[in-house]
């Protein structure tokens, strides 16, 4: 009876992730900033580190402590443009954000990868997604070559990180499908093929984590 109840939590879980995520994606309302940016990537690394205690697997302590680095480098780049960091980036706070919307979804994330391995993994997944949706959407606004560099580069680790994710989600078993980003595209990136970021198919992102916009998306069919 237990493992039923068990089961039912994680099949209303995923199914709010996929449908949280879908209604995100179709959002035309929001712009790429850098300060986004630094909370969203301050949400995966608190996600990461909830995770890895949870579950004590060294993908998710390598993935925190990745992004743990990449957030110093936003932050730095942000004090450079003189612009200002979320309350949340600056206290540093684990587990709070200014966004609610950010702060709603930590909850519900780490609540749904707390449920078993596969779960977590499949959380971890979906971040991947929806960071390199928002990193693409930052390279298609006009941004000086420093910035783009930077984006560049934490585009190239979450593609790195998906595929990881994805061959440790196979290792349990499970074939993962996407959940933001059009199967095409995925599938290009798990294969290795980074040079497949959308270009001529429209954005990918509108600034918050999951938004998705073009044919490389789901959320244009």
């Amino acid at each position: 009876m237990k493992r039923t109840r068990n089961v039912l939590v994680l099949l209303f879980l995923m199914i709010w992730s996929v449908s949280s995520f879908a209604q995100m994606a179709s959002k035309d309302d929001g712009q790429f900033s850098f300060p986004t940016l630094a909370e969203e990537t301050k949400l995966a690394r608190d996600v990461y580190d909830a995770l890895g205690d949870k579950w004590g697997q060294q993908i998710f302590t390598n993935f925190q402590q990745a992004k743990e680095k990449q957030l110093q480098q936003i932050k730095k780049l942000i004090n450079q443009r003189g612009l200002d960091l979320p309350k949340s980036v600056v206290e540093d706070e684990h587990g709070f954000f200014t966004d609610p919307q950010l702060q709603k979804w930590y909850g519900n994330l780490v609540t749904e990868g707390s449920t078993s391995l596969e779960a977590a993994l499949k959380v971890g997944a979906m971040i991947g997604e929806s960071e390199i949706s928002n990193l693409q959407a930052g390279l298609e606004v006009e941004i000086d070559e420093k910035e783009t560099t930077l984006l560049k580069n934490l585009l190239n680790a979450s593609q790195n990180h998906l595929r990881a994710l994805h061959k440790n989600l196979e290792k349990q078993g499970v074939h993962y499908q996407p959940t933001i980003m059009d199967k095409a595209a995925f599938d290009s990136i798990i294969q290795g093929d980074k040079t497949m970021n959308c270009q001529g198919g429209g954005q990918m992102g509108k600034g918050k984590m999951g938004g998705c916009k073009g044919k490389c998306c789901k959320s244009s069919r």
